[in-house]
C-alpha cells in the first residue's frame, strides 16, 4: 500500500508480482486500517542507527549471534572489561527480554561455559518503576527479579542520544508540570547528564502506527494513531475503520487506550467485520444501518498478563490476581501452546510445543 485517499475512496498499491514499482488504484466501498506498527524511536539522536530491535525472528537471531559473537571476542582477550548490554525501556518487552537474557547467562556460568564477570547488564525506564501499566506491586516483584539476575536499574533515566556504538549518552527524564528535578529517582541529578559505555544497545522503548497513516494526511495523535468511536469506526471519516496498533480507542472508565496486545486487536477484529457485515446486509454504504441492526461496540474486555522473568518463573496479573512463580510459568505454557493449535494442525502444533518445553526444560 503505497497511499490512502478517503475522499475519492481509493487505494494506491504496487503489487508485489510487477517486476516494476508500478502504482495500481483500488477503489473501495468499505476500508480496514491494520497496517500494524513500526518501531518508536522518540527522534532520539542515533538510536536507530546504532540500536538493535528485535521486532521479527530475524532480529531476534541477529541479536543472539551479536551476543554470541561479543562473548567470545570478551573471552579471547585478557583483561578486557565485561561485554556491556543496555536494554532501554522498562515495560514487558524490555523486562522479559532483560530477565530472560540474564538468567540464560547465569545457566551459562554454573555451567561452566561463561566466566563470572564476563557481561553487565543495565535497564533504563524513564518512568519512576518498570512495568508502568500493570499494578505496583507486579513491578516490585519484576524489580526484585531483575536484581537478583544482577541487571542494573536506571529509573526516571532516558536515553538521550547515542553518540557512536559502546557510548550512550544518559539524562534524567524531563520534569512533570508542577514536578521537582529532587523527586526524580534518577541516580546522577547533579550532572544532569551521564556518559556510559554499552557494547550493545537493545531498544525495547516502544512502539508506534505505521507512517503511511499521518503520510495520508489522517488525523493522528503522537503515536500515529487514528481515533476511532466504540465501533471502531474513523471519526469524521464514513465507511473507514482502524483496528489494533492503528486505532486509539480510550476506555472512559480508566481514561486509558486499549493496550497494544494480540489479543486486543483480535478482539478488535471481530468487531470490525461484524460491523462491516451487518452494513452489508442492511444494504447500506454508510453508517446509517436501520435501527434493528445496530453496530456493534467493542466491550473493553481485561486480558491477563503472563510475564516470563527467567528460568521457569512468571509474572501474573489477573484482575486483581497477582502472583508469580512456577504455576505463573505453567500458564505461560499453556497459552503458547493454545497459539500453537490456533495456526498449525495440532498435531504438529504439539510437538513443536514439546520440543521446546524440553529444550526449556533441559536449559534451566
Amino acid at each position: 500500500v503505497r497511499s490512502v485517499d478517503c475522499k475519492t475512496q481509493e487505494v494506491m498499491i504496487t503489487p508485489a508480482s510487477s517486476p516494476l514499482p508500478k502504482e495500481e488504484k483500488l477503489k473501495y466501498d468499505y476500508l480496514v486500517l491494520a497496517l500494524g506498527s513500526a518501531i518508536d524511536f522518540f527522534d532520539i539522536p542515533g538510536l536507530a542507527e546504532q540500536a538493535h530491535t528485535f521486532g521479527s525472528v530475524l532480529d531476534a537471531i541477529r541479536l543472539r549471534r551479536l551476543i554470541r559473537d561479543g562473548l567470545e571476542k570478551q573471552a579471547s582477550e585478557k583483561n578486557r572489561s565485561p561485554l556491556t548490554i543496555l536494554v532501554g525501556g522498562g515495560g514487558a518487552t524490555g523486562v522479559e527480554f532483560a530477565c530472560e537474557l540474564a538468567a540464560l547467562f547465569h545457566h551459562l556460568e554454573r555451567q561452566g561455559a561463561l566466566k563470572r564477570g564476563a557481561w553487565e547488564m543495565m535497564l533504563v525506564e524513564a518512568s519512576r518503576r518498570i512495568l508502568p501499566p500493570l499494578p505496583l506491586r507486579a513491578s516490585q516483584i519484576a524489580h526484585r527479579r531483575l536484581e537478583e539476575l544482577g541487571v542494573k536499574i536506571m529509573l526516571d533515566t532516558c536515553i538521550k542520544r547515542v553518540a557512536k556504538v559502546a557510548e550512550v549518552i544518559l539524562a534524567p527524564r524531563p520534569l512533570k508540570p508542577g514536578e521537582k528535578e529532587q523527586a526524580l529517582l534518577c541516580s546522577f541529578l547533579p550532572e544532569h547528564e551521564k556518559k556510559v559505555r554499552a557494547d550493545i544497545v537493545i531498544w525495547a522503548g516502544g512502539i508506534r502506527a505505521n507512517a503511511l497513516l499521518t503520510q495520508c494526511g489522517l488525523p493522528t495523535d503522537r503515536k500515529g494513531r487514528v481515533e476511532v468511536d466504540e465501533h471502531l469506526a474513523v471519526k469524521g471519516l464514513e465507511r473507514v475503520f482502524a483496528l489494533g496498533d492503528n486505532a486509539l480507542l480510550v476506555d472512559s472508565r480508566t481514561n486509558q487506550p486499549v493496550p497494544a496486545l494480540a489479543q486486543a486487536a483480535i478482539a478488535q477484529g471481530q468487531v470490525v467485520a461484524e460491523n462491516v457485515a451487518r452494513l452489508l446486509k442492511a444494504k447500506g454504504l454508510s453508517f446509517s444501518a436501520p435501527k434493528d441492526s445496530p453496530l456493534a461496540f467493542y466491550s473493553f474486555p481485561e486480558f491477563p498478563t503472563v510475564l516470563p522473568i527467567g528460568g521457569k518463573r512468571a509474572i501474573v496479573v489477573w484482575g486483581r490476581m497477582i502472583f508469580d512463580g512456577f504455576f505463573g510459568w505453567i500458564l505461560r505454557q499453556m497459552a503458547d501452546l493454545r497459539y500453537f493449535f490456533s495456526i498449525l494442525p495440532w498435531t504438529k502444533a504439539a510437538r513443536l510445543f514439546c520440543k521446546g518445553f524440553k529444550v526449556y526444560t533441559k536449559n534451566d
